[in-house]
């Protein structure tokens, strides 16, 4: 499925708005958003912002001078969903790379519109023009290559360990987990757990149903006394960065247990999800909101509330992704984001 097509399926599920709502209102609507992947929510915010900027609800009546003011309100209107969705790969490179594009347009000549930039770079994000559908991005806004790799595409690097009527457990779900999972459905057995907070393992449970795969459902804290049970871990994520990866509560010792039994450890990720600068973040919300770890506290109970962990790159991990199976030093070669250089590393 193109990103066009696939945004226009997740409309229906996409935020309430009025026609004039400014690209702000838009944003601010999707901020909270706890319910969509990182992929699919930069898909629906590039097509608000874009619809914002054809309709002249970015910046209406564009006149001589207007391109500095533009940049300042699209960066208060991302303010929002920065702060709430930021820590994602896929959202934190869109942000950046609609930041940078002032600089762009000031090295590369560019006397267009700013919306009009903006408009374009996210056109990129939601279907790559014809010649770039191959081709790695290498960072730069407005630059060729595809923003948004395919969620299946580590299924290619897996395939040939995978035998019939194996049995892989789901470490942390991810739509890059559930896309060659479904793919992958015939005689496949999963193990899997609700996921923490946002429950994203129920959502893949039932995708994982529909596409024929047995599925056995546990709480999170039986997932590391399966580990002898199956023949991989597959591990999701929603952002990598150079150390290590982001992932539920728990995922550290399901990745732990596997190492000790010498189970295969597999990271399911692609190239849009490598932080710029690749500093991992927890989500703020995770520590603000404590209610959902416990609504109505005793006193004198210090409620540790974030639901997600930075988890460090293991020798024994492998991560399969659009390049193929490496190593995460290997990894940050073939994901290299040429605006933003880095380095990632393994570490115990």
């Amino acid at each position: 499925m193109s990103a066009h097509n696939e945004v226009q399926s997740l409309g229906s599920r996409g935020p309430q708005r009025n026609a004039n709502d400014s690209l702000s209102e838009r944003l601010g609507a999707l901020a909270e958003d706890r319910n969509h992947t990182a992929g699919e929510l930069v898909l629906l915010a590039a097509a608000e912002s874009q619809l914002a900027c054809n309709e002249g609800a970015f910046m209406p009546g564009t006149v001589e001078g207007e391109s500095r003011r533009s940049a300042a309100d699209l960066a208060q209107a991302l303010a929002p969903l920065e702060e709430q969705h930021g820590w994602r790969g896929p959202l934190a490179r869109w942000i950046h790379s609609l930041l940078s594009l002032e600089r762009v347009a000031q090295e590369d000549g560019l006397d267009a519109p700013f919306h009009e930039l903006v408009a374009e770079e996210c056109g990129l994000w939601l279907e790559p023009s014809s010649e770039d559908v191959t081709r790695a991005w290498g960072g730069r806004p407005l630059g060729p290559g595809v923003r948004l790799v395919a969620r299946e595409a580590p299924l290619a690097a897996l395939q040939k360990e995978i035998e019939p009527g194996g049995v892989i457990l789901v470490a942390a779900p991810s739509d890059h987990v559930g896309a060659c999972l479904a793919q992958h459905a015939s005689g496949c057995k999963v193990i899997l757990s609700d996921g923490g907070a946002t429950l994203a393992g129920r959502s893949l449970a039932r995708q994982l149903v529909q596409a024929g795969c047995e599925v056995r459902f546990v709480y999170d804290s039986a997932l590391p006394s399966l580990v002898h049970e199956v023949d991989a871990v597959w591990i999701g994520t929603e952002a990598l960065g150079a150390e290590g990866f982001v992932a539920p509560v728990g995922t550290r010792t399901v990745v732990a247990e596997a190492i000790r039994q010498e189970v295969s450890l597999r990271l399911l990720a692609t190239a849009d999800l490598v932080l710029p600068g690749a500093a991992l973040r927890l989500p703020q919300w995770g520590d603000e909101e404590s209610w959902r770890l416990w609504e109505d506290p005793v006193n004198r109970v210090l409620l540790e509330s974030q639901p997600f962990e930075r988890v460090p790159f293991a020798q024994q991990l492998m991560i399969a992704s659009e390049k193929g199976l490496l190593r995460p030093s290997d990894y940050a070669l073939a994901a290299l984001d040429t605006e933003t250089p880095r380095r990632l590393s393994t570490s115990g």
